[in-house]
């Protein structure tokens, strides 16, 4: 039936059953999986003025972090 699923989240508690759910119908299907984290505000992913570049990266990098946080849960 399905050879793949998409699973996006943006870590709130209704896309975390959501993600329990799709789980549930990899195993039965013997599916693979692929996460996506969704950012809540993506304009801050997108633009980065100049002269915030290092306040830029420190952002990407955060944004990288709690993506991770959200798909380990």
């Amino acid at each position: 039936m399905y050879k793949t699923i998409l699973m996006p989240t943006d870590g709130s508690p209704c896309s975390l059953q959501a993600l329990e759910h799709g789980l549930s119908l990899a195993k039965a299907l013997g599916a693979k999986v692929h996460f996506l984290y969704v950012l809540e505000n993506p304009a801050q992913a997108i633009w980065i003025a100049p002269e915030s570049v290092p306040y830029g990266l420190e952002l990407l990098e955060d944004l990288k972090k709690a993506g991770e946080e959200a798909i380990a849960k």
